[in-house]
């Protein structure tokens, strides 16, 4: 067994979550789900994801997309806004589930020309459904040739095997001075505290969560210059505990910088 982040056989610790295990790589604070579940599995597992994401949470429902537009545009808000009305880029999200960055961008953002990639044909159905232009697939089948000028990678790079792979790949289809922005959970303070019971310990569907270092340094090893980042999130869940105490805890990780959910703003540079 090995770190998929930095390739590291030393593990400090490990948290059996629904008779699954995370193992803490000792090196780069990083988690490992391990063992890895097969392709099929994983498969399996995305084949009917909104249907089975709508059965636990409000997250890829219609109704949630008001909530959704509200906390982006805190987050972008946070980024100083990488976006400008008129930009004429090209923008690809990867991973875009239902559809709902790619329909904010619409909304609010003209010049941009955006297009999106998922591995769920039910998500990509969706989108299909509310005029938005999407594929099924991931970044290894796209079209070589094509460059973008803006990648966007919500909740994504936690769900694959090869983490390190798909950043490298990120690189390669970005053009010149391109610009990325990617949000992912970081195990840390936050995650210590709640042990096996964090809420982002998902067996099957999440498999590698960098330590905020571990993604940050891996970004800059890799031809990547940070351009602004935030973390936010204090693990707690608004139903789980009173709105006043979570506001407070969400405000006081995030002033902290330990939140346990970090978005980057970064730029390519030349490697």
């Amino acid at each position: 067994m090995k770190c998929n982040i930095c390739n590291s056989t030393t593990f400090k610790q490990n948290f059996s979550v629904k008779k699954n295990k995370y193992w803490i790589c000792a090196n780069c604070n990083s988690a490992l789900y391990y063992p890895i579940p097969s392709k099929q599995e994983i498969d399996n597992f995305y084949k009917d994801y909104i249907t089975y994401k709508t059965g636990l949470t409000e997250y890829l429902t219609d109704s949630s997309y008001p909530a959704f537009v509200s906390n982006l545009s805190l987050t972008l808000k946070d980024l100083n806004w990488p976006f400008k009305v008129n930009d004429q880029i090209h923008l690809l999200d990867v991973g875009c589930g239902n559809g709902f960055f790619l329909q904010f961008i619409k909304e609010s953002f003209s010049g941009i020309k955006a297009e999106g990639l998922d591995l769920s044909q039910e998500c990509v159905n969706k989108c299909l459904e509310n005029g938005l232009n999407v594929y099924v697939g991931d970044i290894f089948s796209y079209n070589e040739a094509k460059k973008f000028e803006f990648i966007s990678m919500f909740h994504v790079i936690e769900h694959v095997q090869n983490p390190i792979d798909w950043i490298k790949k990120i690189y390669s289809m970005l053009s010149p001075n391109g610009e990325f922005i990617i949000e992912t959970p970081v195990y840390g303070l936050v995650a210590e505290s709640f042990r096996e019971n964090w809420r982002y310990f998902m067996p099957v569907e999440h498999l590698n969560i960098f330590s905020k270092d571990a993604m940050l340094d891996t970004l800059r090893n890799n031809g990547f210059e940070i351009i602004n980042y935030v973390t936010y999130g204090s693990g707690n869940i608004t139903a789980d505990m009173n709105s006043i105490n979570k506001t407070a805890m969400d405000s006081l990780v995030k002033k902290t910088d330990l939140g346990d959910t970090l978005v980057v703003h970064a730029k390519k540079i030349k490697l």
